[in-house]
């Protein structure tokens, strides 16, 4: 959770954990969309409007999903919300952001998303295995 003024941001997600297996491009298959984590799809939860780049997501909940590839990754912003599992349906998209992934030296045995402050805004990140996405985020004044 980040709150920002007196506005909160949420990501509510399972921790799926490595327990030895090959994640990226095994576990989870590369090109193909993702629910980021396990059991029930991954949600957003935000009490201010969001601007990634020059993509705004207005305040609200959402269903994140991403499409993992080893050059970049696609954060998918979906409007259906409620969903177990892989219930997808790309017509709900608000926005595909592209974001490029980076090698990690240290694995992370557990899928850990994290949103941390900056001056304008924040940064989501996704990490597992040995990789990780970082997406900043600015909040409209």
């Amino acid at each position: 959770m980040l709150t920002l003024g007196k506005k909160r941001i949420v990501v509510e997600y399972s921790r799926p954990s490595s327990r030895g297996r090959t994640i990226m491009g095994g576990l989870v298959p590369w090109n193909r969309i993702w629910r980021t984590g396990a059991n029930r799809a991954t949600h957003l939860y935000t009490q201010s409007d969001l601007r990634f780049g020059a993509v705004t997501v207005p305040a609200g909940t959402y269903t994140l999903y991403t499409v993992p590839n080893p050059e970049m990754w696609n954060l998918v912003i979906n409007r259906e919300t409620g969903q177990w599992g892989l219930v997808y349906h790309y017509d709900q998209d608000l926005a595909r952001i592209p974001v490029k992934p980076e090698t990690l030296v240290d694995p992370v045995d557990t899928l850990t998303i994290r949103l941390d402050p900056t001056a304008e805004g924040g940064v989501l990140s996704i990490a597992w295995e040995r990789t990780r996405i970082a997406l900043p985020f600015a909040v409209p004044k």
